[in-house]
């Protein structure tokens, strides 16, 4: 689950292009199943779901070239810049002698982009967005290690 709120305004370059920077923040929560497997030298090794929460930052600049015709272009680039991360894991589940633990990832800037056209009301576009975090301090010599994330997708839409 995402949330995001962004402020900007709208700049005029010449008749056809319009950019916008902006600015907000955003809040993602998310849960990651690490499945079952087995260490390289063939130990078994069961898994767990972490739940990750972010606060972050945003901020860019979108644009869009608007001729006249049917079909618009449009575009943006911008930085997550986090500010506070959690990562909990109930290793209890696991084995009831292990404690359940919250680690704090030091988020480390993302860049996000995104390029598709719109017709009408309906819109086409690619985008990627990368996540990434340095490793945590330990909590009862549990740790997160380095953590990267690069989502990649596409994304149809329409306006009400």
């Amino acid at each position: 689950m995402r949330v995001e709120a962004d402020k900007g305004f709208y700049k005029r370059l010449g008749n056809d292009i319009l950019i916008e920077p902006y600015f907000g923040g955003g809040y993602r929560w998310w849960l990651r199943k690490i499945n079952d497997g087995q260490t390289t030298a063939g130990t078994p090794v069961v898994g767990y779901t972490e739940l990750w929460q972010t606060l972050y930052l945003r901020t860019g600049v979108r644009g869009e070239i608007n001729r006249g015709n049917s079909i618009k272009p449009f575009g943006s680039l911008g930085l997550n810049i986090p500010v506070f991360t959690t990562n909990s894991v109930h290793l209890s589940q696991i084995d009831s002698t292990l404690p359940d633990v919250t680690l704090n990832p030091r988020g480390q800037l993302s860049f996000n982009a995104e390029a598709g056209i719109a017709k009408g009301r309906l819109q086409l576009l690619l985008f990627y967005e990368q996540m990434r975090y340095a490793k945590s301090a330990e909590v009862s010599r549990v740790f997160q290690p380095e953590s990267k994330a690069d989502i990649f997708g596409i994304r149809v839409g329409a306006e009400l």
